[in-house]
């Protein structure tokens, strides 16, 4: 009962509509956004309720396609175990044609005659193919002695681990999506990053943009840092695109860039007030997050805020991001003399400036902090699948470029203790490559016996 459930298991049957449900249910994946919240693209309503449902959003790493990934597996392993193996017993024997004329029918045939009888013969031959690597053996027929010989199993076994690597593809995917994660961190200079699961941390040393003469963007570098819990650096690496940094399992991207939201390098401001004395005032470029004293009056000017994209919520009575608007940078500058603060309000890019106890700031413009966005990734099933990818490699490699081949000798007496043989040859190869081997093979046979005689 269970043998045969075993071999149905591994059934043309049962792999067919496996394939076309996998094959199906994959292309729902590539349809529906994945990794994204459903109400992202979808209104609240059945469609945003069924793919909640299903985990569509996530479809590649549900229960049920772990299930239909793993019915998969067993049916390759039921497969391999009840029809592989036996075809790779089946290529270790030898098997005998039932006639003489069966041999003659080949296209690759020819006669030859031999001055030993056929007993003798048989042993060299036998032997000869047995050197080789060959499976050989011989029996008696009617009329004398049959020889069968059969080269080694390479196709079977590499049709063999072919089947055997897709497991590993299926394990080393199926431990990824399950003990793996991909994500991508933007870092601020000199940011450290404590990772899940991971006793080592990361630090972002700095950021590099590269540009051309227009002004575009050439290439962006990033130098890293792994840290030991006690935070001594362990391990450093510039990385660039396509040049990542790995240590202990993990994997560092540079992903992207892109200008902090809440920081700055620097600001151009513009300062009036009473303690500044010419009108125009004092203009400079001030560092961010920075106490500055302004030369010759004891003032101290710090920025304390920035808000890239900014408006004025009445009821908060502050400054908030909104949704969907055009950037609106703004900044919050204090100016001080000992501990008697001035002026501490907003100062906006371009806009009408705001007056407080006789000071106005503008802000003229400003110098970005960019970010680096580093990918972060651990797969612990990368082993399984390499392994697999080596495994299909070497079983393709086997099954082309190994191709089984079998020869029959029917060696009949003939006068004064002679021998007529007739030989057969059959090959996976090309028929113009086998024939020229046949051709080398049958005069090295001839010239072996006579050598032995």
């Amino acid at each position: 009962m269970l043998k045969k459930i075993w071999t149905r298991a591994g059934s043309v049957r049962m792999v067919i509509p496996l394939l076309i449900a996998i094959t199906l249910v994959s292309l729902v994946g590539v349809i529906v956004p994945q990794g994204t919240p459903p109400v992202e693209f979808y209104d609240n309503g059945w469609r945003e309720a069924l793919i909640v449902y299903l985990g569509l959003d996530h479809l590649f790493s549900t229960w049920w396609f772990y299930a239909l990934l793993g019915l998969l597996s067993l049916n390759i392993t039921a497969c391999s175990t009840s029809r592989q193996f036996a075809n790779v017993r089946k290529a270790m024997t030898p098997h005998f044609l039932k006639r003489i004329e069966d041999a003659q029918a080949l296209k690759s045939s020819a006669e030859f005659a031999i001055t030993a009888p056929p007993e003798k013969a048989a042993g060299l031959f036998s032997s000869h193919f047995k050197r080789l690597r060959y499976f050989s053996a011989s029996m008696d027929y009617e009329h004398g002695v049959q020889v069968a010989a059969r080269s080694f199993c390479f196709k079977e076994i590499g049709s063999l681990l072919f089947h055997f690597s897709i497991l590993f593809f299926f394990a080393g995917g199926i431990v990824g999506g399950l003990r793996g994660f991909s994500f991508v961190k933007d870092f601020c200079q000199g940011e450290v990053y404590a990772i899940r699961d991971w006793k080592y941390l990361v630090r972002s040393d700095w950021f590099k943009i590269e540009k051309n003469i227009d002004g575009t963007v050439s290439d962006y570098t990033s130098k890293l840092t792994v840290l030991s819990p006690d935070s001594t650096p362990v391990f450093s690496r510039i990385i660039e695109v396509n040049r990542p940094l790995s240590y202990k399992g993990l994997r560092f991207y540079q992903n992207s860039f892109g200008e902090q939201p809440d920081a700055i390098e620097k600001a151009v401001l513009r300062i009036n007030g009473p303690a500044l004395g010419p009108a125009e005032g004092l203009q400079g470029v001030f560092p961010f997050n920075t106490s500055v004293r302004l030369p010759g009056n004891g003032l101290m000017l710090f920025i304390k805020r920035f808000i890239r994209d900014f408006s004025l919520e009445a009821n908060l009575g502050d400054l908030m991001p909104p949704l969907g608007r055009p950037d609106n940078p703004a900044i919050r500058v204090v100016l001080s003399r000992g501990k008697d603060t001035l002026y501490d309000n907003w100062s906006f890019l371009n806009s009408p400036v705001i007056s407080q106890n006789g000071y106005t700031i503008a802000f003229l413009k400003f110098t970005p902090r960019y970010v680096t966005g580093i990918k972060i990734s651990h797969n612990p099933g990368a082993v399984l699948i390499w392994l697999g990818f080596a495994l299909m490699t070497l079983g393709l490699m086997l099954v082309f470029y190994f191709p089984h081949t079998s020869y029959w000798l029917f060696i009949t007496p003939a006068a004064r203790g002679s021998s007529q043989v007739t030989i057969g040859g059959l090959s996976g190869r090309s028929r113009p490559v086998f024939q020229e081997k046949f051709n080398r093979t049958c005069a090295f046979l001839q010239s072996l016996f006579k050598e032995g005689a």
